[in-house]
């Protein structure tokens, strides 16, 4: 390029051997004379800088007069072909200086970036006589190499000494690295680092000449003695080098099986599963081989439950029955009871295969027969024996069994119907023995009595008692101590509510215009019971309670006053009985200690006793 437009610059010269040389002489005051290179390609991708280098040759020819012996060197970098040249897009790299006219090498160096693909270089003629032999540009590199199995990729080599690339070791195809994961490229080019690599006998490759080669497709390797074998039975045909064949879909192999047994399938659905046989606690199957079972290790699983609050109960056992019928009874089952049962075929892969279980199970639903039922609690209020249904009734409750005994005597049978929960004990329903009398209860269903409850002590009433149920003071304090169950206690206050109170200082029956409401005998012996069954529909006839305080508690006084006269003629005596006798039930609700108390203080009196406790946590502030 001649920018000085003087016509002369860069020419061809003859440097002998072949060899093309260029040649510039142009002794004018400001010359200016380019020689570009073509456009230079990087041609390989970095991950980092690379050093360039640039080896210029020339010699300085000697001119008279005296002309300058010196070049600038220019370059310029870009990432692709540039079809017109423009010196302002070019840096000065370095400047040549000669001092004789022999000619000299000079080395150039500068980084070039990872992200650039390629540059220029060009030389500018300051007005000397100079012939360019070469200009060389270049870069060191690793070469790319194969050692055994051991692959090295083409890598640029450091732009500093002594701090080497580091480059990924990687290994033949069919082959594993068994050394360090790296090798390093110094900044001349060569490699440092042995890579030691083998073939991946675990994924069906082996050492064939100078690579590894795996089993042909339908074949798999053994890994011990490195041959190749068909695949078994029901086993994929297609892959090639695996050290297994696969099994097809449908099709499984056990967890303790190798790559040389055959895939084998679960079983299908038994067959005709039926009733035999049912009994209270047991039912009795029965069913057939399946059409497929797959394998020689088949069994069954029998699974049954029942819904019982909502939840799922479930239980399972193993059967390893191998005829071509199959019988077996499921035993310990509740009384009266529906279960349904299903039948699960299995073998030793089936539970690789959970999701299409339901396709091998058979179900059918079954009900025990009635059984006796179970024991029942009692309660014994005086005279009165109160009880509950049984917990397990094991079918449907046709009646009641009472037994009275005393001393050694033979006890009394009595029977009561279903719906009966209370029964009074009379004199002649018991043994004339002297001793202690006692009562027990059994249910029945049709399939017999069930367990006797606990023996209970009677009370039995006394002879100034005889004109009325009993004494009021005797039903409250009976009710108030009987032991709180939560399920008798709707039968308890039927007991409480129906007894006839007698005045509490004497035998005479109490006027019915004198009653105290059923509820109120209940709010007052039963505070707890009553609460629980939640059958106070209304609240005591008795006085409105206040709130009062005692020891910094507030409490809660519902006062009952029993006794009043019972006409003109008893007016005195009901004042004088008001005065002395009349007893006064206190429901206290202590709130410090989470308790109930009944109190018994005679009017007139500053006393006060506790008699009975009860929890507090289920009874509100009404009740």
């Amino acid at each position: 390029a001649d920018l000085d437009g003087s016509g002369t610059t860069w020419s061809p010269g003859s440097g002998g051997n072949c060899q093309r040389t260029l040649f510039v002489c142009e002794k004018t005051s400001t010359p200016s004379n380019w020689a570009f290179t073509q456009y230079i390609s990087k041609s390989v991708r970095t991950q980092s800088n690379i050093s360039i280098f640039v080896n210029i040759t020339t010699r300085f020819s000697s001119c008279n007069p005296s002309c300058p012996k010196s070049l600038n060197i220019f370059y310029s970098i870009v990432n692709s072909p540039v079809a017109l040249l423009n010196t302002s897009n070019f840096s000065l790299l370095s400047t040549i200086t000669g001092t004789t006219t022999a000619a000299f090498e000079t080395f150039i160096s500068f980084d070039l970036k990872p992200e650039k693909a390629g540059l220029y270089i060009a030389l500018q003629d300051r007005g000397s006589c100079t012939n360019l032999n070469r200009v060389k540009v270049y870069y060191y590199q690793c070469p790319a190499q194969q050692v055994g199995l051991a692959l090295y990729p083409s890598t640029p080599a450091s732009t500093k000494q002594n701090v080497p690339v580091l480059v990924a070791a990687s290994c033949a195809t069919g082959s594993v690295n068994l050394s360090s994961p790296y090798v390093q490229c110094d900044n001349s080019g060569a490699w440092n680092g042995i890579i030691n690599c083998s073939c991946n006998v675990l994924n069906g490759y082996k050492l064939v000449g100078d690579s590894c080669t795996g089993c042909g497709a339908g074949q798999w390797l053994d890994v011990n003695n490195l041959s190749c074998f068909p695949c078994p039975g029901n086993c994929s045909q297609d892959l090639v080098a695996t050290p297994i064949c696969p099994c097809v879909h449908g099709y499984f192999r056990a967890s303790v099986e190798g790559p040389n047994i055959g895939c084998t399938s679960p079983p299908t659905v038994p067959n005709n599963l039926v009733i035999t046989s049912i009994t209270n606690m047991s039912i009795t199957l029965m069913w057939e081989k399946p059409d497929v079972v797959g394998r020689d290790d088949y069994y069954f699983v029998v699974k049954y439950w029942t819904r019982r609050s909502s939840m799922k109960v479930m239980t399972a056992f193993k059967v390893t029955q191998k005829s071509s019928v199959i019988v077996y009874t499921v035993h310990n089952l509740t009384s009266y009871t529906s279960y349904e049962i299903s039948v699960i075929a299995a073998n030793g892969v089936s539970d690789q295969d959970l999701y299409n279980e339901c396709t091998r199970t058979a179900t059918i639903t079954a009900a025990t027969l009635e059984g006796v039922p179970g024991v029942i609690d009692i309660a014994v209020i005086g005279q009165y024996v109160v009880w509950q249904r049984p917990i397990s009734p094991n079918g449907i409750i046709i009646g009641y069994t009472l037994q009275v005994v005393a001393g050694s005597q033979p006890g009394r049978i009595i029977m009561v119907n279903a719906t009966t929960f209370i029964y009074q004990v009379q004199s002649s329903d018991i043994p004339s023995s002297g001793g202690n009398a006692y009562v027990q209860v059994s249910a029945q269903t049709n399939a017999g009595n069930g367990e006797w409850s606990k023996q209970q002590l009677l009370t039995l009433p006394s002879p100034a008692s005889s004109v009325c149920t009993t004494s009021l003071s005797s039903v409250l304090l009976s009710c108030a101590t009987v032991p709180v169950m939560p399920l008798l206690s709707q039968n308890i206050y039927s007991l409480c509510s129906s007894v006839q109170p007698c005045h509490p200082c004497s035998s005479t029956p109490v006027p019915s215009s004198y009653n105290m409401d059923a509820t109120s005998n209940v709010a007052v012996a039963f505070p707890a019971l009553s609460s629980t069954s939640g059958i106070l529909d209304k609240s005591p006839t008795s006085p409105t309670p206040q709130p009062m305080e005692e020891n910094g508690v507030q409490q809660n006084m519902i006062p009952i006053y029993l006794g009043v006269a019972t006409g003109v003629m008893f007016a005195a005596v009901g004042a004088f009985i008001a005065g002395l006798c009349a007893t006064v039930y206190v429901i206290r609700r202590d709130y410090k200690r989470k308790k109930l108390e009944i109190a018994n203080t005679s009017v007139g009196r500053k006393t006060d006793h506790e008699l009975v406790e009860f929890p507090l946590e289920t009874i509100d502030d009404k009740q």
